[in-house]
């Protein structure tokens, strides 16, 4: 079973672009990058600076030369191995073999001029249109030579934000595959992307492309663009730059300027909106051949335009393409390796090779993580590479009932409270695997032992666990290398806060914080106050906080709060990425409003960071508030309850005000209910009131920590925090 790796890659990047192909009729965006994301790549590696020049040189002598193109391999056919591999989240995203076989079959099809619209080329270029001769093969031997169907499929939620870090989760020897990424999203907002030969860095090598503009059937937008949108990310890996040129300015008249390098395609500028006017001529008198007149109209149907009626490489194309591959006159290392018939043994692509059922690859998931005791949790195996084959299943479930289960999709009860490892075993004829995901679900008991109004500065040193008060311990979901943590060097009061450093957090994940069970029977009027401070790494940064609540022990959530980028950002930008709140004017207390549907249960509050590779966001002063009912919020609002100076050493002065008089309770409490004093004044006259902390607590030296004084009068509750230092 291949294991998925910590990455850590360039975001480097060029190639087809599109947020949605479904419409003919999307305007461009950012469709690709190729000439600056190349020079950026160039830049940064010399030897593939070296490498372009090379190989761009040789296209050049090959139009000089047509004699020096003709390479031709034994059997007529081209084999290529690939490697399909799936970025999913379980769900949809976890396309079918059904759609990847239809995007091998259109792929062969285009390459082979044996598509069902070959015939459609217009009169002009059917004299011109190529068969590439290529075949692609799914490889039939993993790295290690076991078997394997080419498909290999990786939960991971990069998915939803994908670029090159994807390809350190899983990727094999790019000598010898032609790696090629499916995924929901790339994070620049093309279509797909790949890199033109030679001296790529290994960690870029391969193509990264939409599930949506991968084949025609499944998730796929369906149409003619969509379709082939591999089959022009082979192109660029291949070789072949857009029929344009280098740029990303399809139909700017300038482009009739530049020249992709290859005699048979005429100079254009380049398709828009997905048009197909095949009787267009953008670039009068600026083709060499076979037209020097210039009246050749432009190649629009060449798959290396951006039209919806795509359908053919010229025979120059096939000249570069072929001569990535086995060309040997310069120094470079281009795609020599991949059709290697050494290459194509190793991989189980050579001809004659009968493949057979391959040892299972064991994944698995379920409805939920997170149930309150006595729920049922549904579990689905999500094995593959099976390749038809009959397989047997074998769970372990610890705490669950049943313990053990041999369904494919059992159903499982959880009665007991805790946190539960599960395991799944594999069998088929040809081998077997196991898998066991710890911390799979989480229990709660559906009880709270918190209530409002609940306050948490984040003061203890042993976040997020409470060791005096376990069911009060926070929890965290964490992403890659770093999550939620406590930070003593800078705070919106006292001396701790809490962080996510995003500046070391891959783009894309999120990490979670999660309150512990808060009762709010009888609660109105509720609101959730916390201090929030972060500045954006750049203009364009858009890192995103979401609050949500959960009344079913974290098994759904309800998001009440939302805030990315500029809007989230409380200082100004800090382009060092190690940003951290300097002033009180870089904290913003933000307020969410809990709806009274929420009351009269348990909740659970998460605060979700999602990295885009920016600054830290900073967290501190939870404080949750609500009207339990009986009480008259208005007079708890008119109490004013204060304590100054704050923080202190002890010595601090409570004061509020009563409207008329009356009885009145003060507490001090630690931040996890404990009582430390009390004070009790009966029939005490209106006006504002003042007494001495230490009055309250009994205590002239207080412990240094965070505390909260609790006043109760007239029916109405209300706090305040008090530090001593």
């Amino acid at each position: 079973m291949q294991k998925k790796l910590l990455f850590l890659a360039s975001s480097l990047a060029f190639g087809l672009g599109l947020g949605n192909a479904q419409s003919q009729n999307i305007p461009f965006r950012n469709y690709c990058a190729t000439d600056s994301m190349t020079s950026a790549a160039m830049d940064m590696y010399p030897d593939y600076a070296r490498g372009r020049k090379e190989f761009t040189d040789m296209i050049k002598g090959l139009n000089n030369n047509p004699e020096a193109a003709r390479i031709k391999k034994n059997g007529g056919k081209y084999t290529i191995p690939i490697v399909i591999h799936i970025m999913h989240t379980y769900g949809s995203n976890n396309i079918t073999d059904a759609q990847v076989m239809d995007a091998v079959r259109i792929i062969n099809e285009d390459y082979s001029k044996t598509s069902a619209d070959t015939g459609s080329v217009i009169s002009a270029y059917k004299p011109l249109h190529a068969n590439v001769e290529f075949e692609f093969k799914l490889a039939q031997k993993d790295p290690q030579g076991n078997c394997t169907s080419g498909i290999t499929r990786t939960y991971t939620p990069l998915t939803n934000n994908a670029d090159n870090n994807v390809k350190n989760l899983i990727r094999w020897a790019p000598e010898k595959y032609l790696n090629i990424w499916v995924v929901d999203r790339i994070s620049f907002g093309a279509g797909g992307y790949s890199y033109l030969p030679c001296n790529v860095p290994p960690n870029l090598e391969g193509v990264v492309i939409l599930n949506t503009q991968f084949g025609s059937v499944g998730l796929s937008n369906g149409g003619n663009f969509s379709a082939r949108s591999l089959t022009h990310e082979i192109g660029h890996y291949m070789g072949l730059p857009h029929v344009w040129g280098a740029g990303n300015t399809p139909g700017a008249s300038t482009n009739c300027g530049m020249d992709d390098g290859i005699a048979d395609t005429p100079n254009t500028v380049g398709s828009t909106n997905f048009s197909c006017n095949t009787a267009s001529n953008s670039c009068t008198g600026t083709f060499p051949f076979p037209d020097p007149n210039g009246a050749m109209p432009d190649n629009v149907q060449n798959f290396m335009d951006y039209s919806s009626c795509a359908k053919m490489f010229t025979n120059g194309q096939k000249t570069v393409m072929v001569n990535a591959l086995f060309n040997t006159t310069i120094n470079s290392n281009c795609r020599n390796t991949l059709a290697d018939s050494a290459n194509l043994v190793a991989t189980g692509t050579n001809p004659g090779f009968v493949p057979g059922a391959c040892a299972p690859d064991v994944d698995f998931s379920s409805t939920s993580k997170r149930v309150c005791a006595g729920n049922i949790v549904a579990f689905q195996e999500q094995a593959y590479n099976l390749r038809g084959s009959a397989a047997t299943y074998h769970w372990t479930f610890p705490g669950g009932s049943p313990a053990t289960s041999t369904s494919p999709n059992p159903f499982v009860t959880y009665n007991t409270p805790g946190v539960y490892n599960v395991t799944l075993r594999v069998v088929n004829a040809n081998g077997q695997d196991s898998l066991t995901k710890t911390n799979a679900v989480i229990v709660g008991s559906g009880n709270s032992i918190a209530g409002v109004p609940f306050i948490r500065g984040f003061e203890k040193a042993n976040f997020p666990t409470d060791p005096s008060n376990p069911a009060e311990s926070w929890e965290r979901e964490v992403s890659g290398n770093n999550g939620w943590e406590r930070t003593t060097s800078v705070a919106a009061t006292g001396v701790g806060s809490l962080r996510v450093r995003n500046n070391i957090v891959t783009a894309g994940l999120t990490n979670a914080l999660i309150s512990p069970s808060i009762s709010f029977y009888n609660v109105k009027g509720a609101s959730l106050k916390f201090k929030l401070a972060h500045a954006q790494k750049t203009s364009e940064s858009n890192e995103r906080l979401v609050v949500s609540i959960s009344e079913d022990c974290g098994n759904t959530w309800t998001d009440r709060y939302t805030k990315t980028g500029g809007t989230l950002a409380t200082a100004p930008i800090t382009a060092s990425g190690n940003f951290s709140p300097q002033s009180a004017s870089h904290w913003r207390q933000e307020t969410v409003v809990i709806p009274n549907t929420f009351s009269g249960g348990n909740l659970m509050f998460k605060f979700e960071v999602t990295s885009d590779g920016g600054n830290p966001v900073y967290l501190d002063d939870i404080e949750i508030n609500g009207i339990v009912s009986g009480m008259n919020e208005s007079l708890a609002s008119a109490a004013n309850l204060n304590v100054y100076p704050n923080p202190s050493n002890g010595d601090a002065t409570v004061s509020f005000a009563l409207p008329t008089a009356s009885d009145y309770t003060l507490e001090v409490l630690s931040v996890t209910g404990q009582q430390i004093g009390k004070s009790y004044v009966k029939q005490s006259q209106n006006g504002t009131q003042e007494i001495k902390l230490s009055n309250i607590t009994g205590q002239q030296n207080l412990k240094a920590g965070v505390y909260l004084v609790k006043l109760q009068a007239n029916g109405f509750t209300t706090l305040k925090k008090a530090i001593v230092f």
